[in-house]
């Protein structure tokens, strides 16, 4: 899979139009492929980028990408569990997604993994405390969608929460690690409305091993 590939062939088609005619255009990209496409988005448009955010793997303290390397911010995230830099990474999102006007565009490109590498406790769980939750539910071999259905109701930014935020259009290029390519599963859907609930967050619980165990 060549995630920087997939970006510059989606900005060949209708989305350029859409980028310049916005007003200002902000691009956040999530996941182990963050860096790849982050790059690929910037060589590809010839619109001027107001904020460019990665969240992703660690990287070295030299990184040679063009996206980094013309100016983008970069957050070095944990993986397969949240850390600070997922959380450093999220709030930053937020703030971008805050700051976009009617007239903007928020271009969010999402690749696996970016359920940890960007996550944000909502407000009165820690950070440890989800650590744990994920922990223990793959310990108990919960799938991705059992995971995800309880990570998006512990989350400020998954289920959607991303997009919310924006007052902008916002415009999302995902590549897909879930079978099905379900949008509400990749990342766990910041910029996808949730369906499930928190009765199906706590039948997940309930099944892997109960509150207790998580």
């Amino acid at each position: 899979m060549n995630a920087g590939g997939l970006v510059q062939r989606a900005l060949a088609g209708d989305i350029a139009e859409t980028l310049r005619r916005a007003k200002a255009v902000d691009v956040i990209a999530a996941g182990k492929a963050a860096s790849a496409m982050l790059t690929a988005f910037t060589v590809g448009t010839d619109v001027p980028l107001r904020a460019m955010l990665g969240v992703g793997p660690r990287r070295s303290s030299t990184p040679t990408d063009t996206a980094l390397l013309s100016g983008a911010s970069w957050c070095d995230a944990g993986h397969p569990l949240p850390d600070e830099g997922s959380v450093r990474g999220a709030r930053r999102a937020l703030e971008i997604a805050g700051a976009a006007g009617r007239d903007d565009v928020l271009v969010v490109l999402l690749s696996g993994g970016g359920s940890s590498l960007m996550a944000l406790p909502v407000e009165g769980i820690s950070l440890e405390a989800k650590q744990e939750t994920a922990r223990t539910l793959m310990a108990q071999s919960a799938d991705i969608y059992e995971l995800n259905t309880v990570r998006k109701h512990l989350s400020g930014i998954k289920g959607g929460r991303l997009a919310a935020a924006s007052r902008g259009q916002v415009l999302t290029l995902a590549v897909s690690d879930v079978v099905g390519d379900d949008l509400s599963g990749i990342a766990s859907g910041p910029t996808v409305t949730d369906e499930s609930t928190f009765a199906d967050a706590l039948q997940v619980v309930s099944r892997r091993g109960g509150a207790d165990a998580c």
